[in-house]
């Protein structure tokens, strides 16, 4: 049943990074990183609240894997994020778009945990 449960919140995942995707495209809220790095960053701070609330043992640990692994891995997307860096070529644009994006993952996962210990 958790693996069903993970896969629903891994379809949701995609569907939600789809349309929140679509309206920073249309709406013009993108910034120099880009949506999918904004999304990546949205994904890495869920998921460091998740597992803090899951280290805390505010969090079930079966709601854990349904919503940090089914609904953030298919929320965030940092294969598209590489695919979107080879749009840049060997530039200082590409290597700042993967720093940034990997650096602000990091710290908002951070910052995730530290909001909920």
């Amino acid at each position: 049943m958790i693996v069903l449960a993970m896969m629903v919140g891994g379809g949701l995942g995609a569907v939600t990074r789809f349309v929140l995707d679509a309206l920073m495209r249309t709406r013009k809220l993108t910034t120099a990183i880009g949506p999918t790095a904004i999304i990546n960053i949205l994904g890495s701070l869920l998921i460091g609240l998740i597992a803090g609330w899951a280290t805390t043992g505010s969090l079930d640990s079966n709601w854990n894997v349904i919503i940090a692994t089914g609904f953030c891995g298919g929320f965030t997307t940092f294969s598209t994020s590489m695919y979107e860096t080879l749009f840049f070529g060997l530039t200082p644009r590409a290597v700042i778009y993967q720093a940034s994006t990997l650096a602000g993952s990091v710290v908002a996962c951070l910052l995730g945990l530290a909001l909920t210990l």
